[in-house]
């Protein structure tokens, strides 16, 4: 899991297969749905790769 907050918005950080990093806000502040946004960005990066 890579779910970094910062101030009150929660931000996703992992490195996808190609070795590129994929950082961006999950523009929520709630744990929960930030968590599903991550696992959601992180199946289909690597479903496309």
């Amino acid at each position: 899991m890579s779910l970094r907050k910062r101030g009150s918005t929660w931000w996703v950080d992992f490195v996808a297969p190609s070795g590129e990093r994929v950082r961006r806000s999950t523009e929520t502040g709630i744990k929960a749905e930030a968590q599903q946004l991550h696992d959601q960005l992180k199946a289909e990066v690597w479903r496309l790769q």
